[in-house]
Formats: structure tokens, sequence, C-alpha cells
């Protein structure tokens, strides 16, 4: 994780609008990056909601925040922070693949089959 940022001021910096986002109940961080690699090939993925990711390949002109602001769990992995609150504003967990220890990831298939939306992810 890179940072917390502030919903409103990452929202159009952070979700790129050239990237389509992915929205599921089962959502985890691992599912967010493989996501943002496998389908885009983003330098940055964002938990933009507990349920919801994001991609970028810039986080230039995004004020950060500490990590601990983003303590509120992915809908699909209670143990791990997605988003957060501090000060009443909302916060997103941001990531930098390339600084990412290595991970599995997923066949592009899994995320552009007919049920994408709610598949059963590895």
């Amino acid at each position: 994780k890179i940072g917390c940022y502030p919903l409103l001021n990452a929202r159009h910096i952070l979700c790129n609008e050239r990237f389509a986002p992915l929205t599921t109940v089962r959502m985890t961080v691992p599912m967010c990056i493989s996501y943002c690699d496998s389908v885009h090939r983003a330098l940055f993925a964002t938990l933009s909601a507990t349920d919801s990711c994001c991609c970028s390949n810039s986080v230039a002109g995004a004020r950060n925040g500490m990590l601990e602001w983003c303590n509120i769990p992915c809908t699909g992995s209670p143990s791990v922070g997605c988003v957060g609150m501090m000060y009443n504003s909302p916060r997103v967990a941001t990531f930098q693949l390339s600084r990412l220890p290595s991970f599995k990831r997923w066949p592009r298939e899994t995320f552009t089959k007919a049920d994408w939306l709610e598949p059963i992810f590895p």
C-alpha cells in the first residue's frame, strides 16, 4: 500500500476514466491488484469503496494520507483495510504494483467472462 488518499481529491486522479472499474461483493485487495495488472496493465490499483476497484497510471496531484487511516475492510476480506474515514472524509487505499512483492496473477479471462461481476475467484 502506498497511501490512504482523500476520496474527493483522488476520484478524478486515481480512478482513471480510461480504465473500467471492477465492482463485486467479493472484493479483496489481491483481486483489485490482479484486475488492474491483468486487464489494464495499470501501474496503480485503488480500492475506491469496500466493493469497488479502479486503476490508473499516475497518482500525481493526489494528496496522500497516513496508511492507518484506511482501516475499513474490503467486503471479500474482513481483515484487510480497503477504505477509511478521517475527519469525516472518506479515504481510499492505493497500491503501486511495481512496489509489491511477487503475487499470483490471475488470467485476464477471469475478469472478462460473462459472469465477471460476481465470479468465483481463485
